[in-house]
Protein backbone atom coordinates (compact mmCIF):
# COMPACT_ATOMS: atom_id res chain seq x y z
CA UNK A 1 0.00 0.00 0.00
CA UNK A 2 1.37 3.37 -0.98
CA UNK A 3 2.01 5.90 1.75
CA UNK A 4 0.18 8.20 -0.20
CA UNK A 5 -3.09 6.81 0.82
CA UNK A 6 -1.84 6.53 4.60
CA UNK A 7 -1.24 10.11 4.87
CA UNK A 8 -4.97 10.74 5.05
CA UNK A 9 -5.03 9.06 8.52
CA UNK A 10 -1.75 10.62 10.04
CA UNK A 11 -1.42 14.01 10.95
CA UNK A 12 1.16 15.65 8.65
CA UNK A 13 3.52 18.21 9.74
CA UNK A 14 1.96 21.55 8.08
CA UNK A 15 3.54 23.62 5.88
CA UNK A 16 6.09 26.16 7.21
CA UNK A 17 4.88 29.77 7.64
CA UNK A 18 5.54 32.91 10.24
CA UNK A 19 3.67 31.00 12.67
CA UNK A 20 5.22 27.67 12.40
CA UNK A 21 9.26 27.48 13.93
CA UNK A 22 10.85 24.58 13.91
CA UNK A 23 12.50 22.96 16.94
CA UNK A 24 15.66 21.64 17.22
CA UNK A 25 16.27 18.49 16.26
CA UNK A 26 13.25 18.84 14.42
CA UNK A 27 13.35 15.52 12.34
CA UNK A 28 14.50 12.28 13.18
CA UNK A 29 13.72 8.59 11.36
CA UNK A 30 11.08 6.13 12.72
CA UNK A 31 9.88 2.96 12.18
CA UNK A 32 6.32 2.73 11.99
CA UNK A 33 3.91 -0.10 12.55
CA UNK A 34 0.58 -0.52 11.01
CA UNK A 35 -1.84 -3.00 13.07
CA UNK A 36 -4.73 -4.75 11.83
CA UNK A 37 -7.02 -5.88 14.34
CA UNK A 38 -10.53 -7.08 14.39
CA UNK A 39 -12.85 -5.86 17.29
CA UNK A 40 -14.76 -8.75 19.39
CA UNK A 41 -18.35 -7.45 18.64
CA UNK A 42 -18.93 -5.12 16.09
CA UNK A 43 -19.28 -1.09 16.51
CA UNK A 44 -21.54 1.04 14.73
CA UNK A 45 -18.86 3.73 13.52
CA UNK A 46 -19.07 5.01 9.88
CA UNK A 47 -16.94 2.58 7.42
CA UNK A 48 -13.40 4.51 7.64
CA UNK A 49 -13.71 6.82 10.63
CA UNK A 50 -10.46 8.08 11.84
CA UNK A 51 -9.63 9.42 15.27
CA UNK A 52 -5.93 10.04 16.19
CA UNK A 53 -4.24 10.70 19.81
CA UNK A 54 -1.53 10.17 22.48
CA UNK A 55 -1.03 7.34 24.66
CA UNK A 56 0.42 7.35 28.15
CA UNK A 57 -0.12 5.29 31.09
CA UNK A 58 -2.64 7.31 33.11
CA UNK A 59 -6.28 8.78 32.30
CA UNK A 60 -6.33 10.68 28.62
CA UNK A 61 -6.37 13.48 31.19
CA UNK A 62 -2.75 12.49 32.46
CA UNK A 63 -0.82 13.68 29.68
CA UNK A 64 2.85 13.88 28.94
CA UNK A 65 5.20 15.39 26.39
CA UNK A 66 6.67 12.03 25.33
CA UNK A 67 3.94 10.05 25.31
CA UNK A 68 3.66 8.33 21.67
CA UNK A 69 1.04 8.81 19.16
CA UNK A 70 -1.31 6.59 17.74
CA UNK A 71 -3.43 6.91 14.60
CA UNK A 72 -7.07 4.93 14.27
CA UNK A 73 -8.81 3.85 11.02
CA UNK A 74 -12.63 1.54 11.46
CA UNK A 75 -13.51 -0.17 9.05
CA UNK A 76 -16.91 -2.32 8.61
CA UNK A 77 -16.79 -5.48 6.89
CA UNK A 78 -19.64 -8.30 5.93
CA UNK A 79 -18.06 -12.06 5.69
CA UNK A 80 -20.01 -15.31 5.07
CA UNK A 81 -19.65 -18.17 7.84
CA UNK A 82 -19.47 -17.44 11.83
CA UNK A 83 -20.36 -19.43 15.17
CA UNK A 84 -24.15 -18.99 14.20
CA UNK A 85 -23.21 -21.14 11.24
CA UNK A 86 -21.31 -23.54 12.89
CA UNK A 87 -23.32 -23.78 15.99
CA UNK A 88 -26.07 -25.25 13.21
CA UNK A 89 -24.00 -27.57 11.75
CA UNK A 90 -22.91 -28.70 15.25
CA UNK A 91 -26.88 -29.46 15.83
CA UNK A 92 -27.32 -30.69 12.42
CA UNK A 93 -24.53 -33.20 13.14
CA UNK A 94 -25.49 -34.36 16.45
CA UNK A 95 -29.04 -34.48 15.54
CA UNK A 96 -27.85 -37.09 12.74
CA UNK A 97 -26.44 -39.69 14.93
CA UNK A 98 -28.23 -39.42 18.20
CA UNK A 99 -30.46 -42.32 18.29
CA UNK A 100 -34.24 -42.74 17.83
CA UNK A 101 -34.55 -39.16 15.92
CA UNK A 102 -35.55 -38.34 12.54
CA UNK A 103 -33.76 -38.51 10.23
CA UNK A 104 -33.17 -34.75 8.50
CA UNK A 105 -31.83 -34.29 5.11
CA UNK A 106 -29.33 -31.58 4.31
CA UNK A 107 -26.08 -32.73 6.68
CA UNK A 108 -24.49 -31.16 8.82
CA UNK A 109 -21.92 -29.60 5.71
CA UNK A 110 -24.73 -27.69 4.15
CA UNK A 111 -24.28 -23.59 3.87
CA UNK A 112 -27.02 -21.98 5.51
CA UNK A 113 -25.73 -18.47 3.75
CA UNK A 114 -25.17 -17.05 7.52
CA UNK A 115 -23.02 -13.51 7.28
CA UNK A 116 -21.86 -12.02 10.01
CA UNK A 117 -20.50 -8.35 10.51
CA UNK A 118 -17.16 -7.39 11.81
CA UNK A 119 -15.18 -4.01 12.51
CA UNK A 120 -11.67 -4.20 11.88
CA UNK A 121 -9.07 -1.46 13.00
CA UNK A 122 -6.47 0.09 11.24
CA UNK A 123 -3.97 1.49 14.06
CA UNK A 124 -0.64 3.29 13.62
CA UNK A 125 2.01 4.23 15.99
CA UNK A 126 5.87 4.23 16.30
CA UNK A 127 8.13 1.41 16.75
CA UNK A 128 9.83 2.92 19.57
CA UNK A 129 8.59 3.49 22.68
CA UNK A 130 9.42 6.34 25.55
CA UNK A 131 9.64 3.02 28.47
CA UNK A 132 10.96 -0.74 28.18
CA UNK A 133 9.20 -3.41 29.78
CA UNK A 134 9.86 -5.03 32.73
CA UNK A 135 12.38 -7.86 32.94
CA UNK A 136 9.30 -9.22 35.57
CA UNK A 137 6.81 -8.43 33.30
CA UNK A 138 8.30 -9.84 29.45
CA UNK A 139 6.69 -13.14 29.80
CA UNK A 140 3.07 -11.22 30.34
CA UNK A 141 1.70 -9.35 27.40
CA UNK A 142 -1.24 -8.41 29.99
CA UNK A 143 0.87 -6.28 32.07
CA UNK A 144 2.34 -4.35 29.31
CA UNK A 145 1.81 -0.23 29.36
CA UNK A 146 0.99 1.92 26.24
CA UNK A 147 4.05 3.78 27.10
CA UNK A 148 6.07 0.40 26.61
CA UNK A 149 4.78 -1.34 23.83
CA UNK A 150 3.21 0.07 20.78
CA UNK A 151 -0.10 -3.08 20.41
CA UNK A 152 -0.53 -2.00 23.73
CA UNK A 153 -1.24 2.13 23.30
CA UNK A 154 -3.20 0.66 19.58
CA UNK A 155 -6.00 -1.52 21.99
CA UNK A 156 -5.55 1.70 24.52
CA UNK A 157 -6.91 4.07 22.46
CA UNK A 158 -9.01 2.16 20.53
CA UNK A 159 -10.64 1.13 23.61
CA UNK A 160 -11.08 4.61 24.62
CA UNK A 161 -12.85 5.41 21.34
CA UNK A 162 -15.29 2.67 22.24
CA UNK A 163 -15.90 3.68 25.03
CA UNK A 164 -17.16 6.96 24.52
CA UNK A 165 -19.51 5.00 21.37
CA UNK A 166 -21.08 3.21 24.11
CA UNK A 167 -21.97 6.20 26.57
CA UNK A 168 -23.14 8.21 23.34
CA UNK A 169 -25.47 5.02 22.43
CA UNK A 170 -25.42 3.48 25.88
CA UNK A 171 -24.79 -0.07 23.68
CA UNK A 172 -24.19 -2.84 25.53
CA UNK A 173 -21.06 -4.25 24.26
CA UNK A 174 -17.91 -4.53 26.70
CA UNK A 175 -15.01 -2.73 26.71
CA UNK A 176 -11.51 -3.31 24.69
CA UNK A 177 -8.34 -5.30 26.51
CA UNK A 178 -5.56 -7.12 25.84
CA UNK A 179 -7.10 -10.28 26.84
CA UNK A 180 -10.75 -9.78 24.58
CA UNK A 181 -8.84 -9.11 21.01
CA UNK A 182 -9.33 -11.81 18.66
CA UNK A 183 -6.60 -13.60 17.34
CA UNK A 184 -4.76 -13.17 14.60
CA UNK A 185 -3.22 -9.45 14.60
CA UNK A 186 -1.37 -8.63 11.28
CA UNK A 187 1.11 -5.88 11.94
CA UNK A 188 2.77 -4.18 8.44
CA UNK A 189 6.30 -1.65 9.12
CA UNK A 190 7.68 0.92 6.88
CA UNK A 191 9.98 3.35 7.57
CA UNK A 192 8.97 7.35 8.76
CA UNK A 193 9.86 10.75 9.72
CA UNK A 194 8.85 11.87 12.85
CA UNK A 195 9.31 16.06 13.38
CA UNK A 196 8.47 18.11 16.17
CA UNK A 197 7.44 21.95 15.28
CA UNK A 198 6.54 24.58 17.53
CA UNK A 199 2.64 26.01 16.08
CA UNK A 200 1.31 29.19 17.97
CA UNK A 201 2.86 28.79 20.59
CA UNK A 202 2.36 24.86 21.26
CA UNK A 203 4.50 21.99 20.50
CA UNK A 204 3.36 19.43 18.03
CA UNK A 205 4.17 16.10 16.95
CA UNK A 206 4.06 14.84 13.29
CA UNK A 207 4.82 11.80 11.77
CA UNK A 208 4.37 10.58 7.82
CA UNK A 209 5.76 6.93 6.39
CA UNK A 210 8.22 7.32 3.56
CA UNK A 211 8.09 4.12 0.80
CA UNK A 212 5.75 1.71 1.07
CA UNK A 213 4.34 -1.29 3.55
CA UNK A 214 6.17 -4.23 3.80
CA UNK A 215 4.52 -7.94 3.64
CA UNK A 216 2.50 -8.17 6.96
CA UNK A 217 3.96 -10.25 10.01
CA UNK A 218 1.32 -12.69 11.76
CA UNK A 219 1.07 -11.68 16.27
CA UNK A 220 -0.82 -14.47 18.07
CA UNK A 221 -1.93 -13.15 21.47
CA UNK A 222 -0.87 -14.68 24.22
CA UNK A 223 -4.35 -15.16 25.96
CA UNK A 224 -7.35 -17.82 26.34
CA UNK A 225 -10.17 -15.64 24.88
CA UNK A 226 -10.44 -17.61 21.73
CA UNK A 227 -13.40 -17.38 18.97
CA UNK A 228 -12.98 -20.75 18.51
CA UNK A 229 -12.68 -22.47 22.44
CA UNK A 230 -11.96 -26.26 23.41
CA UNK A 231 -13.75 -28.00 25.94
CA UNK A 232 -10.50 -27.94 28.29
CA UNK A 233 -8.96 -30.60 30.34
CA UNK A 234 -9.52 -33.99 29.63
CA UNK A 235 -12.38 -36.45 31.65
CA UNK A 236 -9.77 -38.95 33.73
CA UNK A 237 -10.23 -40.71 36.46
CA UNK A 238 -9.07 -37.98 38.46
CA UNK A 239 -11.26 -35.15 37.12
CA UNK A 240 -14.04 -37.68 37.72
CA UNK A 241 -13.13 -38.67 41.21
CA UNK A 242 -13.63 -34.76 42.13
CA UNK A 243 -16.34 -33.71 40.06
CA UNK A 244 -18.57 -36.46 42.18
CA UNK A 245 -16.90 -34.71 44.57
CA UNK A 246 -18.13 -31.10 44.16
CA UNK A 247 -21.50 -32.45 42.93
CA UNK A 248 -21.83 -33.87 45.84
CA UNK A 249 -21.15 -30.47 48.26
CA UNK A 250 -23.21 -28.21 45.47
CA UNK A 251 -26.43 -30.57 46.14
CA UNK A 252 -25.91 -30.28 49.55
CA UNK A 253 -25.45 -26.40 49.43
CA UNK A 254 -22.17 -26.62 51.54
CA UNK A 255 -21.34 -22.87 52.47
CA UNK A 256 -17.33 -23.41 52.88
CA UNK A 257 -17.43 -23.94 48.81
CA UNK A 258 -19.06 -21.07 47.92
CA UNK A 259 -16.43 -18.56 47.64
CA UNK A 260 -14.92 -21.22 44.90
CA UNK A 261 -17.76 -19.67 42.43
CA UNK A 262 -16.83 -15.99 42.92
CA UNK A 263 -13.15 -16.44 42.29
CA UNK A 264 -13.15 -18.83 39.21
CA UNK A 265 -15.80 -15.88 38.12
CA UNK A 266 -12.84 -13.33 38.99
CA UNK A 267 -10.28 -15.61 37.04
CA UNK A 268 -12.45 -15.51 34.13
CA UNK A 269 -12.97 -11.83 34.26
CA UNK A 270 -8.92 -11.70 33.83
CA UNK A 271 -7.78 -14.50 31.77
CA UNK A 272 -11.03 -14.68 29.58
CA UNK A 273 -13.30 -11.58 29.20
CA UNK A 274 -10.46 -8.97 30.24
CA UNK A 275 -12.98 -7.52 32.24
CA UNK A 276 -10.85 -6.01 35.03
CA UNK A 277 -13.84 -4.29 36.70
CA UNK A 278 -15.49 -7.44 37.43
CA UNK A 279 -12.27 -9.06 38.05
CA UNK A 280 -11.41 -6.63 41.16
CA UNK A 281 -15.03 -6.99 42.45
CA UNK A 282 -15.25 -10.85 42.19
CA UNK A 283 -11.90 -11.38 44.09
CA UNK A 284 -13.63 -9.06 46.98
CA UNK A 285 -16.42 -11.03 46.76
CA UNK A 286 -14.93 -14.41 47.24
CA UNK A 287 -12.65 -13.11 49.95
CA UNK A 288 -15.86 -11.90 51.86
CA UNK A 289 -17.85 -15.29 51.12
CA UNK A 290 -14.73 -16.93 52.14
CA UNK A 291 -13.87 -14.98 55.80
CA UNK A 292 -17.85 -15.11 56.26
CA UNK A 293 -18.56 -18.67 55.79
CA UNK A 294 -15.30 -20.05 57.51
CA UNK A 295 -16.18 -17.72 60.75
CA UNK A 296 -19.43 -19.18 60.82
CA UNK A 297 -18.10 -22.99 60.99
CA UNK A 298 -15.78 -22.03 63.78
CA UNK A 299 -18.82 -20.70 65.40
CA UNK A 300 -20.82 -23.68 64.68
CA UNK A 301 -17.92 -25.89 65.85
CA UNK A 302 -18.06 -23.77 68.83
CA UNK A 303 -21.82 -24.28 69.36
CA UNK A 304 -23.09 -21.16 68.52
CA UNK A 305 -26.76 -20.26 68.43
CA UNK A 306 -27.66 -18.50 65.07
CA UNK A 307 -29.67 -16.05 66.36
CA UNK A 308 -27.19 -15.78 69.10
CA UNK A 309 -24.26 -15.54 66.19
CA UNK A 310 -26.39 -13.43 63.64
CA UNK A 311 -25.27 -9.62 64.95
CA UNK A 312 -21.47 -10.97 64.42
CA UNK A 313 -22.42 -10.69 60.82
CA UNK A 314 -23.87 -7.17 60.29
CA UNK A 315 -23.83 -5.99 56.75
CA UNK A 316 -20.92 -3.67 55.78
CA UNK A 317 -18.87 -4.90 58.94
CA UNK A 318 -16.42 -7.32 57.35
CA UNK A 319 -13.45 -5.43 58.44
CA UNK A 320 -14.78 -5.61 62.20
CA UNK A 321 -14.98 -9.32 61.68
CA UNK A 322 -11.58 -9.90 60.33
CA UNK A 323 -9.47 -7.82 63.13
CA UNK A 324 -12.22 -8.93 65.95
CA UNK A 325 -13.04 -12.37 65.85
CA UNK A 326 -10.46 -14.54 63.82
CA UNK A 327 -7.32 -13.58 65.72
CA UNK A 328 -8.55 -15.18 69.17
CA UNK A 329 -9.83 -17.96 67.19
CA UNK A 330 -7.31 -19.21 64.60
CA UNK A 331 -3.97 -16.62 65.86
CA UNK A 332 -1.55 -15.27 63.28
CA UNK A 333 -1.88 -12.07 61.90
CA UNK A 334 -4.91 -10.17 60.48
CA UNK A 335 -3.89 -6.71 60.54
CA UNK A 336 -4.91 -5.34 57.40
CA UNK A 337 -1.54 -3.62 57.32
CA UNK A 338 0.49 -6.49 56.96
CA UNK A 339 0.80 -9.59 55.48
CA UNK A 340 -2.36 -11.48 53.12
CA UNK A 341 -4.88 -9.72 54.77
CA UNK A 342 -2.86 -6.42 54.01
CA UNK A 343 -2.46 -7.18 50.45
CA UNK A 344 -6.10 -8.33 50.42
CA UNK A 345 -7.27 -4.83 52.80
CA UNK A 346 -5.11 -3.05 49.71
CA UNK A 347 -5.51 -5.00 46.49
CA UNK A 348 -9.28 -5.95 46.16
CA UNK A 349 -11.32 -4.56 49.83
CA UNK A 350 -10.01 -0.85 48.95
CA UNK A 351 -9.69 -1.37 44.94
CA UNK A 352 -13.15 -2.99 44.67
CA UNK A 353 -14.48 -0.07 47.26
CA UNK A 354 -12.81 2.56 44.11
CA UNK A 355 -14.29 0.32 41.40
CA UNK A 356 -17.68 0.54 42.48
CA UNK A 357 -18.35 3.77 44.26
CA UNK A 358 -15.87 6.09 41.81
CA UNK A 359 -16.28 4.23 38.74
CA UNK A 360 -12.61 3.48 38.28
CA UNK A 361 -11.05 1.22 35.53
CA UNK A 362 -8.08 -0.93 37.21
CA UNK A 363 -5.71 -1.31 35.05
CA UNK A 364 -4.57 -5.04 34.33
CA UNK A 365 -1.69 -5.35 36.73
CA UNK A 366 -4.38 -3.96 39.22
CA UNK A 367 -6.63 -6.69 38.68
CA UNK A 368 -4.17 -9.28 38.85
CA UNK A 369 -2.81 -8.38 41.99
CA UNK A 370 -6.41 -8.62 43.00
CA UNK A 371 -6.83 -11.72 41.87
CA UNK A 372 -3.43 -13.18 43.28
CA UNK A 373 -4.50 -11.57 46.63
CA UNK A 374 -7.57 -13.07 46.95
CA UNK A 375 -5.48 -16.51 46.30
CA UNK A 376 -3.04 -16.02 49.21
CA UNK A 377 -5.62 -15.16 51.41
CA UNK A 378 -7.54 -18.53 50.90
CA UNK A 379 -4.43 -20.14 51.41
CA UNK A 380 -3.67 -17.81 54.46
CA UNK A 381 -7.03 -18.62 56.05
CA UNK A 382 -6.75 -22.79 55.38
CA UNK A 383 -2.95 -22.36 56.67
CA UNK A 384 -4.74 -20.73 59.85
CA UNK A 385 -7.23 -23.64 60.34
CA UNK A 386 -4.33 -26.06 59.83
CA UNK A 387 -2.52 -24.77 62.20
CA UNK A 388 -5.70 -25.02 65.02
CA UNK A 389 -6.83 -28.35 63.81
CA UNK A 390 -6.36 -29.72 67.69
CA UNK A 391 -8.77 -26.70 68.56
CA UNK A 392 -11.02 -26.87 65.27
CA UNK A 393 -10.93 -30.67 64.56
CA UNK A 394 -13.98 -30.26 62.39
CA UNK A 395 -13.48 -27.57 60.78
CA UNK A 396 -10.15 -28.56 59.69
CA UNK A 397 -10.95 -32.03 58.22
CA UNK A 398 -14.48 -30.03 56.39
CA UNK A 399 -12.23 -27.66 54.63
CA UNK A 400 -8.72 -29.29 54.22
CA UNK A 401 -9.48 -32.83 54.80
CA UNK A 402 -6.93 -35.76 54.97
CA UNK A 403 -4.88 -34.99 51.98
CA UNK A 404 -4.67 -30.66 52.95
CA UNK A 405 -3.18 -31.72 56.35
CA UNK A 406 -1.18 -34.84 54.31
CA UNK A 407 0.13 -31.90 52.22
CA UNK A 408 1.18 -29.50 55.21
CA UNK A 409 2.57 -32.73 56.61
CA UNK A 410 0.27 -32.77 59.60
CA UNK A 411 -1.45 -35.80 59.66
CA UNK A 412 -0.95 -37.56 62.74
CA UNK A 413 -1.18 -37.23 66.11
CA UNK A 414 -4.45 -35.86 68.25
CA UNK A 415 -5.91 -34.95 64.66
CA UNK A 416 -5.78 -37.95 62.83
CA UNK A 417 -7.06 -39.95 65.98
CA UNK A 418 -9.68 -37.53 66.01
CA UNK A 419 -10.47 -38.40 62.86
CA UNK A 420 -10.01 -42.29 63.21
CA UNK A 421 -11.96 -42.96 66.19
CA UNK A 422 -14.36 -39.58 67.00
CA UNK A 423 -15.52 -38.59 63.37
CA UNK A 424 -17.34 -42.10 62.53
CA UNK A 425 -19.32 -41.38 65.55
CA UNK A 426 -20.90 -37.94 65.27
CA UNK A 427 -24.19 -37.03 62.47
CA UNK A 428 -22.86 -35.84 59.88
CA UNK A 429 -20.96 -32.28 60.11
CA UNK A 430 -21.64 -30.51 56.65
CA UNK A 431 -25.15 -31.78 56.65
CA UNK A 432 -25.34 -30.03 60.35
CA UNK A 433 -23.14 -26.79 59.31
CA UNK A 434 -25.10 -26.39 56.50
CA UNK A 435 -28.42 -26.03 58.61
CA UNK A 436 -26.76 -23.74 60.68
CA UNK A 437 -25.95 -21.60 58.12
CA UNK A 438 -29.24 -21.87 56.71
CA UNK A 439 -30.46 -20.91 59.81
CA UNK A 440 -27.92 -18.31 59.94
CA UNK A 441 -28.73 -16.52 57.25
CA UNK A 442 -32.18 -16.38 57.69
CA UNK A 443 -32.18 -14.53 61.03
CA UNK A 444 -29.75 -11.70 58.78
CA UNK A 445 -32.58 -11.09 56.46
CA UNK A 446 -35.19 -10.51 58.89
CA UNK A 447 -32.87 -8.52 61.29
CA UNK A 448 -32.09 -6.64 58.00
CA UNK A 449 -36.30 -6.21 57.24
CA UNK A 450 -36.70 -5.42 60.73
Amino acid sequence: MKALKWFKRWPRAPKRDSSTHAMGQQREEVELLRFFMVLPEPIALPDGFQFAGTVGDGQPHEKRLDDPLVGLTFYQADVPGGRMESSLRALMSVTARAPSLPKHTGGADTAVGVTVQHTVVEAVTTRDSPDTIPDDDAHDPRLWSPRADALTRCITLTDRVLRAHRQATESTYGALTYVRLPNPVLVYSAHGIRETVLLDGETHVFTEPVGDWGDPSVIMLDHTNLADPFAGKEWDGDVAERFDYWLREQERGNPTNLWRERFIEANRALRVTGEMANAVIQSNTSCEVLLDTVLALLLWEEGADPQAAAPIFEHGKVLRRVTREYPSRLQGTWSTKSGAIGDWYTNCYRLRHRVVHAGYMPSPREAQAAVDSALNLQRFVWDRIAARRTTYPRSALMTLAQSGLEQRGLWSGKIRRFAEEVAPTEPNWRDAYSAFYRDLMDELLQQDGS
